[in-house]
């Protein structure tokens, strides 16, 4: 169980419940489209495949660096954290710290 492990195994979204879609419906845009769909899913509205791929992704990350037992319970996590207004909650505060270094 060291840092060299590596685990292969096959995983599909509709594992953790989410509907497939096509691919279309993930497609981005320029940045500041991109911008206004990233402010949407964190505000809680957007597309909804676009906020189901941006908490799978999360919900990978959380359980590869051990804080999630599954990906599954990881994405179950980060939706939780979109929908009760933690991820905008830590935005801010990473936005209001970040702002203390350019005042300087």
């Amino acid at each position: 169980n060291g840092i060299n492990d590596v685990k292969t195994y096959e995983f599909l979204p509709t594992d953790c419940g989410i509907e497939l879609t096509s691919l279309v419906h993930l497609k981005g845009g320029n940045a500041h489209e991109n911008a206004e769909e990233a402010n949407k899913i964190i505000e809680g509205k957007g597309s909804v495949a676009i906020r189901d791929s941006v908490a799978l992704n999360a919900g990978a990350s959380l359980y590869v660096v051990g804080l999630a037992e599954s990906i599954k319970l990881g994405y179950e996590r980060a939706l939780e954290s979109l929908r009760t207004g933690e991820t905008k909650r830590k935005l801010e505060e990473i936005i209001e710290f970040s702002g203390n270094f350019v005042k300087s």
